[in-house]
C-alpha cells in the first residue's frame, strides 16, 4: 500500500476532497495542516513544494501539487473518475467550470486589496458570476438521466468537488441560492457518514475565514506606538481592518469624542464586529490567539506570555524617562544609567531567552510569534527616541529576519518616514 501525506492550510479548502476520498476508503494518510502564518513567514515552505503552493500530496516520497492533478489521481485510484474517456471528459468539464467560477472569488477574497475596486468586483461575483456559474452547472447536472450526480449512475469526482467549493463558499459567509438539483446533490454528498464525521469533528474550521467574516477597526494616533504590532498582526494574516489615525496633537480636543469607549481614557481602541476592546496586551493577545501567533499549546502560550513580560521591564523604563520624565531635574543621568546600563542588560537577557529555543530563529517554536513581534517593535522604538542599542546576534537575527517579511517591509516603507 502507497504511503499518503498531505500538506495544506489548516482550514477548508483545496485539499478537502482528498481529505474526503481518504476517509470514505478508509486510507491511512499524514494530514500536515500549516496556519497561515507559517506559510506567510516562512520562506522555506513554499520552496520546498514543487510550485510554492499548496496543497501537496506526497505519495511514496513523490511530491505532487495542484488541487485538480491530485483529485484526478484519487479519483482514478478509488473508482470516483467516470467508466469510460468520454464520461472522464465531462467530469473534467465539470471540474473545469467549478474552478472557472471560484478561482475568481477567491482572487477578489483573498489577493485583492481594500477599497472601492474590490467591493466593486466583489458585488459583481455575487451578483451576477456566481448566479450565472450556479445556473450552468445546474443546467449540466440536469443533462445527466442515470444519477444524482453529475456523470454516470454514482457519485465522482465532479460531485465531491462541487460540494466542498460550494459549501466553502457558506462556511466564509456567502449564502448561495442554489436551485433545487445542486442543493439536494450537495446535502448528498455532505450526508455521507464519512464525510459528515469528518466535517463534524474538524475542530479547527478555517481561521482565514472566520476573520474574514469579523470587521475590525483600530483606533491610535498617527505614529507607531503600543498599536503597532496589532497593525503588524493584521497585515501577516492578510485580514483586512479600518483604521482612524489620530493625530497627537488633536487629541486634546478629540479625546471627548472617545471617552465613552476608552475606560481608562487611553488608546489603542480595537472594534470587533462592534465590540469594543482596549489595552493593547489584550488586543494582541487575542489577535495573537487568532491568528495563530500565540504557540501551540499551554507552555508555548506560557512562554510567550513570559517574553512579553520580560520585554515590558525593559521598555517601561525608557517610557517613563523619555516620555513622561523628559523634563525632569535628573533625566540627564536616569537616561544615561538607563543607556549604559539598563537596556544593555535587558537586551542580553533577551538574547539568552532567544538562545534557548532551538527550533526556530524566534523566541518560541519554528514560527514568528507575537513575541517576536513585540520585540522587533520595541526595539525599533528605542532607536526612534535617539538611543542606540547595541543588539546581541540573535536579536539582531531577529529583526532583521521580520523586518524583511515582504508585508512588513511595505509597510514600513510607507509609514517609517
Amino acid at each position: 500500500m502507497s504511503s499518503y501525506s498531505l500538506t495544506d492550510f489548516d482550514s477548508e479548502g483545496r485539499g478537502d476532497v482528498a481529505r474526503w476520498f481518504f476517509a470514505m476508503n478508509l486510507i491511512p494518510f499524514h494530514d500536515n495542516r500549516i496556519s497561515l502564518n507559517s506559510w506567510y513567514c516562512n520562506s522555506k515552505l513554499a520552496e520546498n513544494t514543487p510550485f510554492g503552493k499548496l496543497p501537496v500530496l506526497e505519495i511514496d516520497g513523490l511530491k505532487i501539487c495542484q488541487s485538480k492533478a491530485i483529485g484526478r489521481l484519487l479519483a482514478k485510484r478509488y473508482g470516483y473518475y467516470g467508466r469510460n474517456d468520454l464520461e472522464q471528459a465531462r467530469i473534467d468539464m465539470v471540474v473545469d467550470c467549478i474552478a472557472d467560477v471560484m478561482d475568481r472569488g477567491l482572487h477578489i477574497f483573498f489577493y485583492m486589496d481594500e477599497g472601492s475596486k474590490k467591493q466593486k468586483e466583489l458585488k459583481d461575483f455575487i451578483e451576477t458570476t456566481l448566479p450565472e456559474g450556479v445556473a450552468c452547472l445546474s443546467n449540466i447536472l440536469d443533462e445527466n438521466q442515470y444519477g444524482t450526480g453529475f456523470v454516470g449512475e454514482t457519485l465522482t469526482w465532479a460531485d465531491y468537488e462541487f460540494a466542498s467549493q460550494f459549501s466553502w463558499l457558506e462556511i466564509a459567509g456567502h449564502v448561495v441560492n442554489l436551485p433545487s438539483n445542486l442543493r439536494n446533490l450537495m446535502n448528498t454528498v455532505l450526508n455521507i457518514p464519512q464525510i459528515k464525521e469528518y466535517r463534524e469533528n474538524y475542530a479547527k474550521r478555517s481561521q482565514h475565514l472566520q476573520q474574514v467574516m469579523s470587521s475590525y477597526k483600530l483606533y491610535y494616533f498617527d505614529f507607531p506606538g503600543r498599536a503597532e504590532v496589532i497593525r503588524w498582526q493584521f497585515l501577516l494574516a492578510k485580514v483586512p481592518f479600518e483604521e482612524e489615525r489620530i493625530p497627537k496633537e488633536k487629541w486634546a480636543d478629540l479625546k471627548p469624542k472617545y471617552l465613552s469607549d476608552l475606560p481608562f481614557g487611553q488608546l489603542p481602541l480595537l472594534e470587533v464586529d462592534g465590540k469594543k476592546l482596549c489595552q493593547s496586551g489584550a488586543i494582541n493577545r487575542m489577535l495573537a490567539k487568532k491568528f495563530g501567533n500565540y504557540g501551540k499549546n499551554i507552555e508555548e502560550e506560557t512562554r510567550i506570555d513570559m517574553v512579553i513580560g520580560c520585554m515590558s521591564d525593559v521598555i517601561e523604563p525608557a517610557v517613563v524617562i523619555y516620555i513622561r520624565n523628559k523634563d525632569s531635574p535628573d533625566f540627564e543621568k536616569k537616561a544615561a544609567d538607563y543607556e549604559n546600563r539598563v537596556l544593555p542588560e535587558g537586551l542580553a537577557k533577551l538574547e539568552k531567552l532567544l538562545e534557548q529555543n532551538n527550533e526556530g530563529i524566534g523566541f518560541v517554536g519554528k514560527d514568528i510569534t507575537w513575541a517576536d513581534l513585540e520585540l522587533v517593535v520595541q526595539t525599533g522604538w528605542c532607536k526612534s527616541i535617539n538611543l542606540k542599542p547595541n543588539f546581541p546576534p540573535r536579536i539582531q537575527k531577529l529583526r532583521e529576519h521580520v523586518l524583511q517579511i515582504p508585508e512588513i517591509a511595505a509597510y514600513v516603507a510607507k509609514y517609517d518616514k
